[in-house]
């Protein structure tokens, strides 16, 4: 087997273990969301089915099973889109009625930092690494998720040529 083959074993793993750390944690806090009336939205329906269409990739790829790069790639890619989706329609769009496009995508970050002060400074913990997880974490770790599971795709990697495709 020669390196660029083991490389992309690596990366494959780690994407898959950091895909299957994320899409758990995601499913608890949905079920935890769950039991508060005002958090039940579509949105949250969303995150939960997506966080099943996610398991079921890590399974399918700890089992070798095919299809499981698909399904954690479209996991990864509606995850992203509803939350941008719901960042704009929930964040910015208030706010283009009294202030510019710029003022308007900035000001949900500094919101969003606020309340994660106010969650440290009043101690709460637990509430501070779930909106960090629900806000900023979970939409990285899935850019990144898609990112190594795309690279290895990719025509200059050959991460998935056969074997005498690679001499």
């Amino acid at each position: 087997m020669n390196q660029v083959a083991v490389g992309h074993t690596r990366i494959r793993r780690a994407t898959v273990i950091l895909a299957l750390v994320s899409w758990v944690l995601t499913s608890a806090q949905a079920i935890e969301m769950a039991f508060y009336p005002s958090y039940r939205t579509g949105y949250l329906l969303i995150v939960a089915s997506v966080a099943v269409l996610g398991l079921f990739g890590c399974i399918a790829w700890a089992r070798r099973w095919n299809y499981w790069r698909r399904a954690l790639i479209s996991a990864a890619a509606i995850y992203l889109a509803a939350f941008a989706l719901r960042f704009f329609a929930v964040f910015v769009m208030p706010s283009l009625e009294h202030s510019s496009l710029f003022d308007a995508m900035r000001m949900p970050f500094r919101i969003i930092y606020s309340l994660s002060m106010h969650h440290v400074a009043n101690g709460a913990w637990i509430s501070f690494g779930s909106l960090l997880f629900y806000e900023w974490l979970m939409p990285f770790l899935q850019i990144i998720v898609l990112v190594g599971l795309v690279w290895p795709l990719t025509t200059g990697s050959r991460g998935d040529a056969p074997q005498a495709a690679r001499a």
